[in-house]
Parts: C-alpha cells; sequence; structure tokens
C-alpha cells in the first residue's frame, strides 16, 4: 500500500515540477535553465534551444508519469492477487478434504 502511495506521490511531484515551467514558458515565450546559473531563453531570440528546452521538460513529465502508472499497476496487481487467493483457497481445502474422506473409505474397506 505504501508503494502505491509513494510511487503515485512522486509521480504527481515530477509531472508538476515540469509541467508548471512548461505551462509558464508556452504562455510567456521565455523559459529559465536548470542549474547553478539559470538563464533565460527566449523563444523570439533562439527558438531551436527554446523548444529543446522544451522537450526536455516533457521528458521529465514523462518520468512521473510513468511513476504514476507503475503506482495503479502495484494496486491492480495487489487487488488481482487478493481477489485470486480465495478461490484458490478454497479449491485447495475442498480438494483436502475429498482426498480425507477417500482414503478414509478405503481404510474401512480393508478392516
Amino acid at each position: 500500500m505504501f508503494v502505491v502511495i509513494g510511487a503515485c506521490l512522486a509521480g504527481i511531484y515530477l509531472v508538476l515540477r515540469d509541467l508548471l515551467p512548461f505551462l509558464g514558458a508556452h504562455r510567456s515565450g521565455v523559459v529559465r535553465t536548470r542549474g547553478y546559473k539559470r538563464e533565460a531563453v527566449r523563444r523570439s531570440e533562439d527558438p531551436a534551444r527554446f523548444r529543446a528546452l522544451l522537450r526536455n521538460h516533457v521528458d521529465g513529465m514523462v518520468i512521473g508519469l510513468m511513476a504514476i502508472v507503475f503506482g495503479i499497476l502495484w494496486a491492480f496487481f495487489g487487488l488481482l492477487a487478493l481477489i485470486a487467493i480465495f478461490p484458490i483457497g478454497a479449491m485447495m481445502t475442498s480438494m483436502a478434504r475429498r482426498s480425507k474422506k477417500t482414503s478414509a473409505r478405503v481404510a474401512e474397506t480393508f478392516d
């Protein structure tokens, strides 16, 4: 359960960390580089670098979305395992009961 919550929260953080600057850059036409010496790159002055920096933000969002999908799949398979364990347990119990009855009948015939 904690894996699901952790993966989803981490995914949301990673998506929002890149989504907000991405949307701001589309609105204003200025994107800031990451790192120690941040500089502004304007769409009108350097369109190729602007597109490359926006593509980096999209790549960061993809990693966050993958973390969210991982958390959801983990929860899905966990629930599937819980659902599948009850019929399997019932089948094993009924098989064990049948085998005991059969062996008791066989033992009675040899008495």
